[in-house]
């Protein structure tokens, strides 16, 4: 109702990657509830750039929230350290259509418009390094053992730098934000 997502999926093969992707959802989706429940639109024309500005700051701290939650989390259970998930969250203005997305991880959100499928946000992986880099196609990167090597993700000792995306909405747009599960399957 309050046009927040978050997907979150926990890091598997670590301890705990399923208490840090719930941590860190629940943090992350609390933090901007909160924020948008308490923002007054405004009437002005310029409402999507006074959202963009406004929740640019909201969805980093959002981000870097749920990050010290999850560290808060190791720190009274030190068995868990090493836990960490990815974490891809989206806020929209139904009043003035703008969007934007805080993104860590290999979760990914996609836009669908027009029969257009676009992905929005960039993996934070050692393939997608490499790939950016002309070592390696997309083509072979799926059949690489390393294809979801996190290079950043909450939780980890490292705090992450997210990614913040932001655009305007059309009628007719739809968007998914999904888990490394469901991105194998997609081109």
């Amino acid at each position: 109702d309050l046009g927040v997502a978050v997907v979150a999926d926990g890091m598997g093969g670590h301890p705990g990657g399923d208490i840090a992707s719930r941590i860190a959802a629940e943090r992350a989706a609390q933090h901007l509830a909160e924020a948008v429940e308490t923002w007054i639109a405004p009437s002005s024309p310029d409402g999507a750039a006074e959202f963009i500005d406004h929740f640019r700051p909201v969805m980093t701290d959002a981000v870097i929230g749920a990050h010290r939650a999850v560290r808060q989390e190791v720190e009274a259970q030190p068995d868990l350290d090493g836990m960490g998930t990815t974490l891809t969250a989206m806020v929209l203005s139904p009043a003035s259509g703008a969007w934007i997305i805080g993104h860590v991880g290999d979760s990914r959100a996609y836009r669908l418009r027009a029969g257009t499928f676009t992905q929005l946000t960039r993996d934070d992986t050692w393939i997608q390094d490499q790939i950016e880099q002309g070592v390696m196609q997309p083509e072979s990167a799926k059949l690489s053992p390393y294809a979801h090597l996190l290079t950043q993700c909450v939780g980890l000792e490292d705090s992450p730098t997210p990614q913040i995306l932001d655009g305007a909405a059309v009628a007719g747009d739809r968007y998914l934000l999904c888990t490394d599960g469901l991105v194998g399957m997609l081109d």
